[in-house]
């Protein structure tokens, strides 16, 4: 099925689903197939559904209520990710990464990622380019890896975690230790 622009109440998919437009729904988008947003926006109140498939090339994909649990999301080239109250990826994601609000990602190889929000690491991120912050990456015990750090006023908070630059690195403004941190400074 393919969908042109438009706001839509709910959507519950168990097949395929393309976007050729702009797709905002008031309420819940249940998915446990596949919805491809190529370079369209995708918004939601609430998302749910196991075993669901986001996939975008360069677009935005926007919680506007609640959030939910994105299972898996694929990326070609980037996406911004408003996660608004929160959204949730479950599986590695790739590409570069734009966040806003409260987004939890798990582990993987990222190019760069850009975090205006409060973006929670599920697992250990490795940047192959530049971490640009300027809201909160909470590292928890996990790993943080960045070819280089930038970003005026941005925080990184972590339980016992590791940071490691692999390039030039960066300053961080603010780091948050609870218990204990390891720091490779590359």
């Amino acid at each position: 099925v393919t969908l042109q622009d438009g706001t839509i109440g709910t959507i519950t998919n168990r097949g395929t689903l393309t976007l050729n437009g702009n797709i905002t729904a008031s309420g819940d988008i249940n998915n446990t197939g596949t919805i491809a947003v190529g370079g369209n926006t995708l918004g939601f109140a609430t998302y749910s559904g196991a075993g669901g498939t986001v996939t975008t090339t360069s677009e935005t994909i926007t919680a506007t209520g609640a959030g939910g649990t994105i299972p898996t999301l694929t990326v070609t080239t980037g996406v911004t990710i408003n996660g608004g109250a929160g959204i949730v990826v479950t599986n590695a994601v790739t590409g570069n990464l734009t966040t806003t609000g409260l987004v939890t990602l798990q582990g993987g190889t990222i190019g760069t990622i850009t975090n205006s929000g409060t973006l929670t690491l599920n697992g250990n991120i490795t940047a192959s380019g530049d971490i640009n912050n300027t809201g909160t990456i909470a590292v928890g015990g996990n790993t943080l890896s960045f070819a280089t750090y930038s970003g005026a006023g941005g925080t990184v908070t972590t339980t016992s975690g590791t940071i490691t630059a692999t390039g030039a690195g960066g300053t961080i403004p603010t780091l948050t230790v609870t218990t204990g941190v390891t720091i490779n400074g590359g």
